[in-house]
């Protein structure tokens, strides 16, 4: 399976957090053979944090999952999380 090597917060939307919402936003993928996240869909929606959500997954790196020694496309799924500290 593919592990995350960079990761990035999330820009948390400015209504948002003025409004003080909280949430999380659970997206579907796959992990391309140079490790980028592509097809990213919004499997349990947020709609104040969807776009955000996205957005920072296009910024993450993977190591590639493998077989047989070669890089290999992987579906996975991750949770995006916004928390007011």
């Amino acid at each position: 399976m593919p592990r995350a090597i960079e990761t990035h917060d999330p820009q948390y939307p400015p209504g948002a957090r003025q409004a003080r919402h909280q949430g999380s936003v659970l997206l579907s993928f796959v992990v391309d053979i140079d490790g980028r996240p592509k097809n990213i869909q919004v499997v349990k929606s947020n709609k104040d944090f969807d776009k955000a959500a996205i957005k920072t997954l296009r910024t993450y790196k993977f190591e590639p999952g493998m077989k047989d020694g070669k890089p290999v496309p992987i579906a996975m799924k991750i949770d995006i999380e916004f928390h007011i500290y």
